[in-house]
């Protein structure tokens, strides 16, 4: 995966998200730092990868029971 990949699985999750839509980029930048593939790139890599992903690429969100929830959202770490 690239970096892009997985910011963009991150935020297809929606852990990620705060109650009024708002994206949690410190929970976004956890899961970037913990993903398998992320050893595979340099720290400034991830760190720029984060700074610089494009406002356009944020998934849009939809009120589902009261919660913003990304559209084709995905759990990329449940609970056990």
């Amino acid at each position: 995966m690239t970096v892009k990949e997985i910011i963009v699985e991150a935020l297809h999750d929606p852990q990620n998200w705060t109650g009024e839509g708002e994206v949690n980029w410190s929970f976004v930048d956890s899961d970037l730092w913990l993903h398998p593939d992320a050893a595979n790139f340099e720290d400034q890599e991830l760190f720029d990868g984060l700074n610089n992903f494009p406002d356009s690429e944020i998934p849009m969100t939809e009120l589902i029971d009261g919660v913003h929830t990304p559209v084709n959202a995905r759990v990329t770490h449940p609970l056990p």
